[in-house]
This record gives C-alpha cells, structure tokens and sequence, in this order.
C-alpha cells in the first residue's frame, strides 16, 4: 500500500490514520517539521481505506459552488478586537454553543503549540480566535467529532480546507450522518513548519513566561501585520525584529508545506458550508465600512451555510458583496514558494536557525536597524 509517491501530493489531514481499521497509520514528521503518514506494513491487511478517504485523491467529493459573498462586521467592539478581522467565528461560536452544540478550532497549548481542540462553552472558543500562521496538531480531533455526530450534537468545525475535506471524508467513510455538521474553512495562504515554529520561540526567548502571541495585534490596526507576544510579568514586545523572524520567513513562502504549492481548493469550489477570511480591498469596495477595526468577508457555499448566516445576522452588520470586490491571490492560485526555497532548507540543515533568520528572515545588522527605525516612527507618529 502507497499512499502517494511524492509528498506534495499529501497535505497531512490525518483522515488516514483514523480510517484504517488496524492502526497500522501513524503520521511522523519529516526533516521540514511536517506530517506525513508512515504505515507498519506488519500490521496493514491491504483494505485500501486510507486511500479512499484521501481527500487529494478524491477531488470535488464533497465541492460546493459559492452561493453568494457577504461583509460581516460584528457589533460588539470587543469581539471584533480579539479577532482577526471582522468577529464572523465568534457569531457562528455563539450561534452552536446556545443549541447545545461544540465547536472544534486551532488554539495553542500550554507550550504555545498549534493544536486543534473541542470546545463546549465560549470561553474556551474564545481561544479559537486570531490568525495562528502554523499548520496544527489534529490530535483526535476527527474521531471525536463523530463520536458527537453519532449523539446527534452538533458541532462546527473550523480548519483549513483540506482539513475540513478530510475530516467530511473521514465522516463519509465511517458512515456517520454529518446532518448536524456544519463546516467552516478559511481562505488559506498555505501551512508553515511546526518545527520552525518551534524554534523560533526558542531563538527569540519568546517562550519563557509566554502568555499570548497575537499573530496580528489590531491594536495598531487592522491593515498591517502587527506581531505582539505578552509575559507572565505584563510586559509586551511588538514587531520587534526578532519577533518579525517568522513571519518574514512564512510570507516569503520558505516554510509552506510542499502540497500549498499544488493546493486544489484555491477556488470557489468549497468543501464547506462558508469559508471566512478578512475582507482585503474593503477600503475600495465599502470604504464607508472600514473603520481599520477589521471586516469579514463569508463565502456561503451551502443553503446550511446562508441559514446560519442569516441565523447570526443580528449580532452584527451584514451587506451582500460580490466575487469581483473579494478577489484575492489565494482564492485563484495555490502559494508560490521562494525559488530559493530547496536553498534555505539546506542552509537550515547544514547552519541552523540563526543562519536562516539572518539570510532568510530579515534579521542581518541592515534589517534589524531598519526594523528600530520604523517602530520609533510607528511610535511617535
């Protein structure tokens, strides 16, 4: 049994490694931090589970063609603050958790690893909020879903579509109604390194006496990408150059998974009920609705999808958009990695972290000084 012959052609979902019926599936990461699924041929009886339920090689099963484009502001100030853009999870949080229901996100843990968990209050949803640039541990995550489902709970599960495709095929495989399912996907600029994650919070100190990284710290504004990480003593670090290392790394398309770079769900072709993103170019479509505090922008790709969304229409501002005034890269193409990628892979290899956070990540003496000179401007301005 082959799973697949290249790694590009695997995208990590796990669906697999629930499927088989003999657990002969573990996934293991390889020298880039990523997951992969390694089968104990002593055990494998040759079933071909995990090769149907691979969502890469069973395209479109579950596809969806976008409905309609909607802006989304929440009222409540504070949610839409906590949130990347414009609060649309915290309304559909809201909306599962007061039927009764649970809602599966990505968080961090207690080592600030990425981890997907389940969620039956809004308190701990509150944690699912934020943009959070690392592809996350599934766990279980899968397998208890269905255990909800076959109690007729529903659950909302939000990841990044070729999570939310494997875990529908998992379901469909396992033959679990998924009637009180409802799926959430975001439009994704592809998943970096666990690894690499890692040890950049090593190499930054961030670590010790963490207590919350904001990818993007609308404090500043929703426009920019802001990095803030917050200490058990109060103190707070903001785009500093150290702290800016990972992100420079992630958006100069260094430490993608190789299958972002073939990524079939770069399209209006879904495998969700609504995906969510931020509504990039609202300042030229509805600038009377940006107020720089963020917006989001839902793709209804389903009739369960426009219910919720009308179901949630009170908590906030809602207006009808159009595909034309939502255009964006990663809804059209997959990620274009760095062609120098293979090169910093090596460097990496060969010199470690702090070789490619000078070379690759922007922290040599020019950046780092050019770094100081925009924060005091931000500053003082």
């Amino acid at each position: 049994m082959q799973l697949f012959a290249e790694k590009y052609q695997c995208c990590g979902c796990t669906a697999c490694k629930h499927i088989c019926p003999v657990k002969a599936i573990t996934m293991v990461s390889d020298e880039e931090g990523f997951s992969y699924p390694l089968i104990d041929r002593d055990i494998c009886i040759g079933c071909g589970n995990c090769l149907k339920v691979c969502c890469l090689k069973n395209l479109n099963r579950f596809s969806s063609e976008t409905e309609s484009v909607i802006g989304y502001k929440a009222k409540d100030l504070s949610i839409r603050m906590e949130s990347s853009s414009g609060g649309a999870f915290s309304m559909l949080c809201t909306y599962v958790i007061s039927r009764g229901g649970v809602v599966a996100g990505a968080c961090f843990d207690d080592s600030f690893r990425v981890v997907h968990r389940i969620a039956d209050n809004l308190e701990d949803c509150a944690k699912f909020r934020g943009s959070k640039y690392v592809q996350s541990d599934l766990g279980d995550v899968y397998p208890e879903i269905g255990a909800f489902l076959r109690d007729s709970i529903c659950v909302l599960f939000t990841g990044t579509p070729c999570q939310c495709d494997g875990l529908k095929n998992y379901l469909s495989q396992k033959k679990i109604p998924q009637d009180h399912l409802i799926v959430c996907d975001m439009v994704c600029h592809g998943v970096p390194s666990p690894m690499i994650w890692g040890e950049y919070l090593d190499f930054t100190g961030a670590a010790e006496g963490l207590t919350d990284y904001r990818f993007r710290d609308k404090r500043f504004g929703w426009h920019g990408d802001n990095i803030t990480a917050i200490y058990a003593d109060g103190k707070e670090r903001s785009n500093t150059p150290k702290l800016k290392i990972y992100p420079t790394l992630y958006f100069r398309n260094y430490i993608t998974r190789p299958s972002c770079g073939h990524c079939i769900y770069t399209n209006y072709q879904r495998c969700s009920d609504m995906t969510i993103a931020d509504f990039w170019g609202i300042e030229k479509a509805f600038p009377e609705f940006d107020d720089n505090k963020g917006v989001s922008m839902i793709l209804v790709n389903t009739p369960k999808g426009r219910e919720i969304i009308d179901a949630v229409a009170d908590a906030g501002e809602v207006w009808e958009s159009s595909f034309e005034a939502v255009a964006q890269e990663q809804l059209e193409r997959p990620v274009h990695f760095a062609e120098d990628r293979e090169r910093f892979w090596s460097d990496y290899r060969a010199k470690g972290f702090g070789y490619i956070a000078e070379k690759y990540g922007h922290y040599d003496l020019y950046h780092r000084i050019r770094r100081r000179i925009v924060n005091l401007i931000k500053k003082y301005r």
